[in-house]
């Protein structure tokens, strides 16, 4: 995995969320987790932000008990 600072960085929050139980994450890690997350899939499919790896990361990063809270709140596409 080329993006070796994306674990190290799932490490240290799910290491902070055991003593931060409310811990927010804020931030643009430019990567669309679903096809609604982006304008044009099936185009961007090998473009970096939409490569399945970073996907991969992402619900990862989710399952761990972060919530999207735009997609949250926004499940529609093409709301970005």
């Amino acid at each position: 995995f080329k993006y070796q600072w994306l674990d190290d960085f799932l490490v240290y929050i799910n290491e902070l969320k055991k003593t931060v139980p409310n811990l927010v994450i804020c931030g643009d890690y430019n990567i669309c987790h679903q096809a609604i997350d982006i304008h044009n899939p099936k185009s961007n499919a090998n473009t970096s932000g939409f490569l399945p790896e970073e996907r991969a990361w992402m619900s990862t990063f989710f399952e761990s008990g972060f919530v999207d809270a735009f997609r949250h709140f926004n499940k529609e596409p093409h709301h970005y």
